[in-house]
C-alpha cells in the first residue's frame, strides 16, 4: 500500500500540482513537499535575468540536494514529480537506488519547452501520467517509454467554486465575453475575428504575453498579466461567457491541445463556457446542455451572440455544467485515478 508522498511541484493556488498534492491528502496519504519556488529565484525584474540564471545553477543544486536530504529523512514509498524542470537526471538515479517508485505528473502540450532536464528526465521515471492524451504516443516515440497513463486535468474545489461578486469585482472584471490565458497566434486571430465581427460587445482578455499581440483591437481588451487564485475564480463568475480557446502544438507534440485546465475550471467555478469543439472534450460534457462549443470563426460569432440574447438558455447551460462537474471531475477523483493505477504496478 502506498502511504507516504514526496511531492515534488509548485504551490502556489491555482497550480494543477497543488491541487493534486491536496487531493491526495484528502485521500488519507501522507505527502511531504518540495516546492522549488521556495528554493529558485524567479525572473520578476529583465534587469535580474543574468543575475538570476547564475544563481538559478547554484539553488538548483541546493534544492537537488534538498530533495534527496527530505527523501532520507521522510522514507517515502512514492516520490511525484509534477513536470519536473529543475529535477537532475543523477538526483532521479540516487532515487532509484533506494527503491522509490518514481512517477512524473505532467500537465503540459510538449516535454521540450520547459527545457533541458525534462527530456533528459523522462526515461528514468517508473511511470508518467500525462494530462495529454496524444502524449502517450509522444513518449514512445521520442523516448521509447511505454510506461504512461492519461489522466485528465480536473478543477481544485479549494479555489474553483462559484463566487459573490463585490461592486469593485463588477467594476474590473464584468465583460460580455472574455479568455483568460497566454497568448498565442491563434488565440489572437480568433479573438480578432470576434471583436471585428460580434459589434458592441465588451471583451476582455487576461494573460500573459498579450502584448505581442498585432492586432490593436485584442491590445485594447487586454486587461494584464495572469489572474491567479481568486482572481482568476473572480474574473469567470463575472463573465457572461467564458472562453476555452486551445493551445496550438508545440514543437516535439504531436498535436495541440484537446482539452486544458480550463475545460473543468470554468465550469466549476459557474461560469458559462463557450468551448473549442473536439471529440475528446465531449467524453467529458454534453453539448448544448452543459457547455457550448465552436470549431469556426463565423461559428464562435454565432455562439456568441446567440448566448448573450438567450440569457435563459444561458444560464440553464451554466447551471447543468456546474452539476457536471461537481460530480466526477475534481482533482480528488483525478488522485483516485492516480493511485488505484499505481497500487497496481
Amino acid at each position: 500500500m502506498i502511504h507516504k508522498i514526496l511531492f515534488i511541484g509548485p504551490q502556489w493556488l491555482g497550480s494543477d500540482a497543488r491541487a493534486l498534492c491536496y487531493a491526495l491528502r484528502k485521500l488519507n496519504h501522507s505527502v511531504h513537499v518540495m516546492d522549488p519556488d521556495t528554493y529558485l529565484p524567479q525572473n520578476h525584474c529583465p534587469l535580474d535575468r543574468v543575475v538570476n540564471r547564475v544563481a538559478r545553477i547554484y539553488y538548483r543544486q541546493v534544492f537537488n540536494r534538498s530533495i534527496l536530504e527530505n527523501d532520507m529523512l521522510f522514507d517515502p514509498d512514492v516520490v511525484l514529480v509534477a513536470k519536473g524542470p529543475d529535477v537532475f537526471p543523477h538526483t532521479l538515479i540516487e532515487l532509484k537506488k533506494r527503491n522509490r517508485l518514481l512517477v512524473n505528473f505532467y500537465p503540459d502540450v510538449s516535454m521540450f519547452t520547459h527545457g533541458r532536464l525534462i527530456p533528459r528526465s523522462m526515461p528514468l521515471y517508473d511511470c508518467v501520467f500525462t494530462t495529454k492524451s496524444y502524449g502517450i504516443e509522444d513518449l514512445k516515440k521520442h523516448f521509447n517509454f511505454d510506461r504512461a497513463s492519461y489522466i485528465p486535468y480536473g478543477y481544485d474545489p479549494d479555489l474553483h467554486y462559484p463566487r459573490v461578486l463585490s461592486e469593485t469585482d463588477r467594476i474590473r472584471y464584468s465583460a460580455d465575453v472574455s479568455f483568460i490565458g497566454t497568448w498565442s497566434p491563434k488565440k489572437e486571430a480568433i479573438l480578432d475575428y470576434l471583436i471585428q465581427n460580434a459589434r458592441n460587445i465588451k471583451a476582455k482578455v487576461w494573460g500573459a504575453q498579450w502584448n505581442k499581440a498585432r492586432s490593436k483591437e485584442v491590445r485594447k481588451i487586454w486587461g494584464g498579466g495572469h489572474l491567479l487564485g481568486d482572481s482568476y475564480a473572480i474574473a469567470i463568475n463575472a463573465s457572461k461567457i467564458n472562453l476555452a480557446i486551445l493551445s496550438e502544438a508545440r514543437a516535439g507534440a504531436s498535436s495541440g491541445d484537446k482539452i486544458t485546465s480550463r475545460t473543468f475550471n470554468i465550469p466549476a467555478c459557474g461560469g458559462f463556457m463557450l468551448h473549442e469543439r473536439t471529440d475528446e472534450l465531449l467524453n467529458y460534457f454534453d453539448e448544448g446542455t452543459e457547455i457550448a462549443c465552436f470549431s469556426s470563426d463565423i461559428e464562435i460569432v454565432e455562439k456568441t451572440m446567440l448566448y448573450l440574447s438567450e440569457e435563459h438558455l444561458r444560464e440553464q447551460t451554466r447551471l447543468n455544467g456546474l452539476k457536471k462537474c461537481f460530480e466526477n471531475h475534481s482533482f480528488s477523483d483525478r488522485a483516485r485515478q492516480m493511485m488505484e493505477s499505481l497500487e497496481a504496478l
